[in-house]
This record gives C-alpha cells, structure tokens and sequence, in this order.
C-alpha cells in the first residue's frame, strides 16, 4: 500500500467523506440539502467497482475517528469542530454507506452458480499397457462448472 500518494480512490473518497462529515454552521447548507444521497451513491458505486469496498471500510478516516471516539468517550471542541456532532454525523453516513454497498453488492456481484460459465476440461488418463488398452474404452470431454475447478 502507498502511504506517500493517494493512488486509489477509495483514499479519494475517504478524504471527500471526512470533509462533508464536518458539521456545518447554523446558517449554512449540508451536503445533503445541496445534492441528496446521489454523491454517496456515486462515490460508492465507485469503490464497489473497483474493488476497493473492504479497504475502504478498514482504512476510512471517518471510520477511525469513529472508532477511536467510542473507545476514548471525549466530546471536545476541536479547532471549531464539536467532536461529538461530527461523529454523529459520521455515524449517519456509515449506515447510508453500509445501505448502499449493500444494495450495489446484491446486484453487481452474483453469487448464482447457474450464471458461471462453462469451462471445457480435457482429463488425460495415466498410461496404459499395450495388452490392456483394447479392452478399456477412452474417456471424452468433462464438462465443469467454473466455480468446481477453483475449489
């Protein structure tokens, strides 16, 4: 993993994801007030298709302070920020995020066997001695599943 340069984007939309999670004041508008969920599901559906879901949910900046502020229980103002407010704005977009991958997983990665393609094995037998080799018929084509074969 590089730590020196944001090469994936789940790091991207971790950093994007740890800006909208920053409460905003009083006569100012939320990033959802301004676009609704459909930058969550964007960003989402990004890291889904790239791979990216299981390391962004173990590396998220958000998830860590999340995390850390169960752990530790403080509720301080930070450069501004009341922590407490932020975590639970965290917490909201965790769950919205967990709803999401859900959904994206359901219909992007199949788990039916059925829709696998066909893999066409050719099984070559061991060698057989000359005197028995008229009396034993030579097996065909074996057809396997994808999934078979990698088990």
């Amino acid at each position: 993993m590089n730590v020196e340069e944001c090469t994936e984007f789940h790091r991207l939309w971790s950093a994007l994801q740890f800006v909208y999670c920053i409460p905003v004041g009083e006569n100012e508008f939320t990033v959802e007030q301004l676009f609704g969920e459909g930058l969550h599901w964007a960003g989402c559906a990004m890291i889904v298709l790239l791979g990216q879901q299981r390391r962004f949910e173990a590396l998220d900046f958000c998830y860590h302070i999340l995390r850390v502020q169960r752990v530790d229980g403080k509720d301080e103002l930070i450069k501004g920020i009341p922590l407490k407010r932020m975590v639970d704005r965290i917490r909201r977009f965790q769950v919205l995020n967990s709803q999401i991958f859900a959904v994206l997983n359901k219909y992007l990665k199949t788990s039916d066997s059925d829709s696998l393609p066909v893999e066409h094995v050719r099984c070559f037998p061991p060698p057989i001695h000359q005197s028995l080799a008229a009396t034993r018929p030579h097996p065909g084509t074996i057809y396997m599943r994808a999934d078979a074969v990698l088990k």
